[in-house]
Parts: structure tokens; sequence; C-alpha cells
């Protein structure tokens, strides 16, 4: 929903603009404009990617559960695992969106980059500070991973490129998740309690996906 968020903004703002008799040459040099243009090249990607390759995981381990049933066409787990299948594929390969994504994360988390302040900020709204502390440290770590990958060779460079963009995933779902969990409780929502349920088994599997990442960067 935030990459959806973001191009609306991106569109709106740019539309605004336009009928306030600025030139297109203009409005790209609008700061707000900048911004949301480029996390419009990062989130399409890797929303596309992390989705796909998420709903490949679950449906890989919902035919783990169903045994060798679930590999016969009597269950419908076998035509969702089909389906999952190709979402990594088509519209451009997984590997293809770490290609179109890596770019911005790498720049963007220089140490004024866009993305940096983009993530420090959405962090800081959060009222749970231990848990922002947290993932600011996170944060910082991204930043220190980013300078390694751009410093690597060239066949290194290609190997840790996949990791860093999933790095940024996990992280940047954590935070959209704890905000989602913050505004339902702040709402009284009646699934208040399953949203935090949510973002602490996320957050368990985040830090064991990131503590991976961050080994193969290091380590390449």
């Amino acid at each position: 929903y935030r990459t959806g968020q973001v191009v609306d903004l991106l569109d709106g703002t740019t539309e605004k603009l336009l009928h306030s008799g600025k030139s297109e040459k203009e409005i790209r040099k609008e700061k707000e404009v900048i911004l949301y243009d480029k996390l419009a090249k990062l989130l399409t990607p890797a929303s596309k990617l992390f989705s796909s390759e998420l709903a490949n995981q679950v449906a890989y381990d919902a035919m783990q559960i169903f045994g060798g049933s679930g590999y016969t066409e009597e269950y419908d787990v076998a035509k969702i695992y089909r389906d999952a299948r190709i979402a990594a594929i088509y519209e451009g390969t997984s590997q293809l969106q770490v290609v179109a994504a890596i770019g911005p994360v790498s720049e963007g988390m220089r140490d004024s980059g866009f993305l940096k302040n983009y993530l420090v900020e959405e962090i800081k709204g959060l009222s749970d500070k231990p848990f922002a502390d947290k993932l600011l440290q996170r944060v910082q770590n991204l930043e220190e991973l980013a300078t390694l990958y751009r410093e690597k060779a060239d066949v290194a460079k290609a190997s840790s490129a996949w990791h860093i963009v999933f790095y940024f995933c996990y992280l940047f779902n954590v935070i959209l998740l704890a905000q989602q969990a913050e505004m339902a409780e702040k709402q009284a929502h009646s699934h208040a309690s399953q949203k935090r349920k949510a973002l602490s088994t996320f957050n368990l599997i985040a830090v064991r996906e990131m503590a991976a990442a961050d080994a193969h960067i290091r380590e390449c």
C-alpha cells in the first residue's frame, strides 16, 4: 500500500504543480517530486520482489503441510503453488527487480541519502521508543552494508545485491507493521492485538533474515 501511496503522491503533486503554471522542467526540480520519484523507483520493484518471493515461500510451506496429497490436483494448494511461482517470473523476474532496486538502496543509504532520511523519519514517528531505537540501529547497519557493497568488486557486488535489497525489504516492512500496530491500538481497533502479534512474529523472521544477509555481505 505504501508503494501505491507514493506513486499517487508523485502523480498528484506533479499534476498540482502543472496546474499552478510550472513547467515540467521546473517540476522535476521540486524537492517533493524528487523524493517521491526516487521512492517510487525503489518501492515499485522492491514490493514486487518481496511479495512474490514471500508468496513462493508461503506456498512452498503450504504444500509441505499437505504432503504428497498437496502435490496432486485434488487440492487447491497445487494451483496456489503454481500461481505463486509464476509471480516471481512474469512482469520481470525477481533478479530483474533486484537490478532495479539495488541502485536506489545503495545510493539512498549514503550519509545524507534520501532513503536513510526517509527511514529515520518513519521510525521517529513510532511511540515505542525502545523498539524504535532497535530499528534505527538496523538503519545504521544498512548504511554500513551499503558502503561495503559499493566497495566490492563486480562479482562480489552482484552476489551481494540480492541480500542488501532483501535487508531493506525486511526492515521497511517491520517499520510499516509497527506503524499499523500502533495505529490500531490508538484507535482501539478490534484487531489491534492481532496486529501486534503479527509484528512480533514477522520481526523475529526479519531479524533472522537480516542477520543472514548481513553475514553474506560482510563475508562475500
